[in-house]
């Protein structure tokens, strides 16, 4: 589905479509029939979706998706929302509170908050803000 059907559709996204909407209005109702049928939505899926997304400049859509869980939590989804926090600022909490419902993912999460210098050692717990 990938190869042959996505990246023809999401490469043509901006040349081909008069109704913009299209090719993501495809990727949704493929990944709603995939959960209705118990599997589960591979990564390069959703990232296919979020690049899309930030290319049209449609950041309100995509904050849409992640606040109401269309896109499942991952570790790469969080990674991926991080590399877009330039373009989307949003994102860099999102992807916080991600990799906090994840529950597994603490050194992740220590990791973002060194890159940003918000960490303080304060002996002998650290803290973030």
């Amino acid at each position: 589905m990938y190869t042959h059907v996505f990246c023809p559709i999401f490469n043509d996204y901006q040349d081909q479509f008069t109704n913009k909407n299209f090719p993501i209005a495809v990727m949704i109702e493929y990944m709603n029939s995939l959960h209705s049928f118990g599997l589960s939505v591979h990564f390069y899926l959703y990232e296919l979706l979020v690049n899309t997304l930030v290319k049209a400049g449609d950041l309100y859509r995509l904050h849409q998706f992640l606040q109401y869980h269309v896109m499942a939590d991952s570790k790469h989804l969080a990674c991926l929302l991080l590399s877009i926090q330039n373009v989307y600022p949003a994102a860099h909490q999102i992807a916080l509170d991600m990799l906090k419902r994840l529950g597994t993912a603490h050194d992740q999460i220590v990791e973002v908050f060194l890159s940003k210098n918000q960490v303080y050692i304060l002996s002998p717990h650290i803290y973030a803000v």
